[in-house]
């Protein structure tokens, strides 16, 4: 960050990153140094202007980390941008994407120059992180907002291995993973059948998984269960896949 001067970095500071650079190859990092509320830290820098331009200010921000104000003024100048008594040009908290903001404001006659400020208050904390890109002044007769990508976001927080019971039978589900092929691992303890259908869960934590129900050929309370055979069913989730063996393959729901 060549030419940006720090601002009270015994609170935190702003440095180059290519961890999330949006345009080019590195974006301005937010880094508390310390916990505070209130006043914050800040980087500036000049940048030249011609007095009675209305020009605009716009950032890009990336805020999922952050709880405080991510935002880019005019070093409080009387005419920078202001909405609801704030920043105008701020990224909201905890937006787990990029988001462009950008407001006018016009030079005052006699100023050839306003001091564009990167700042971080209100609530900082060590360990919180966010960024600010492509940072620019633009004269208002040829800013043109751009056009953000369309983004998807697919979650899977949960899976649920759902089957037929019978009430003379219990069933074990049991998973395994994609590198382990023959190690299959008990999913909680035998669930007895009520005759209804029969669900467990489990945490989706890997990238994928494979589930299979046994039923036992030994009645419950017997310690043989016998030997299960290959998996015969299952389809392809993102997530997961579903496999049922060892009994007739009804239908798995595996929820995302």
């Amino acid at each position: 960050m060549a030419g940006w001067i720090d601002q009270e970095p015994l609170r935190g500071v702003f440095r180059a990153s290519s961890e999330m650079a949006l345009a080019g190859n590195y974006a301005a990092e937010c880094i508390p140094v310390k916990d505070g509320a209130g006043p914050g830290f800040g980087s500036g820098r000049d940048v030249s202007v011609l007095p009675g331009e209305t020009y605009v200010l716009s950032a890009f921000f990336f805020t999922s980390n952050l709880r405080g104000h991510l935002y880019v003024d005019l070093g409080d100048g009387q005419f920078e941008p202001v909405k609801d008594n704030l920043d105008a040009v701020r990224g909201t908290a905890g937006v787990d994407r990029w988001q462009f903001v950008y407001a006018r404001f016009t030079a005052p006659q006699g100023v050839t120059h306003v001091k564009v400020r990167l700042s971080y208050d209100a609530t900082f904390r060590v360990g919180e992180v966010g960024y600010i890109d492509d940072v620019a002044v633009t004269p208002a007769a040829s800013f043109r907002a751009p056009t953000l990508e369309p983004f998807l976001s697919i979650e899977v927080s949960e899976v649920r291995v759902c089957w037929k019971s019978e009430t003379s039978k219990s069933y074990q589900v049991q998973y395994r993973s994609e590198a382990t092929a023959d190690s299959w691992v008990n999913l909680g303890e035998p669930i007895p059948g009520s005759g209804s259908t029969l669900c467990a869960s489990d945490a989706a934590v890997s990238p994928r998984r494979f589930y299979r129900i046994i039923a036992p050929l030994a009645r419950e309370g017997q310690a043989n269960w016998g030997a299960c055979p290959p998996a015969v069913g299952g389809w392809p989730r993102r997530a997961v896949d579903a496999v049922l063996a060892c009994f007739p393959p009804y239908p798995v729901v595996a929820g995302n």
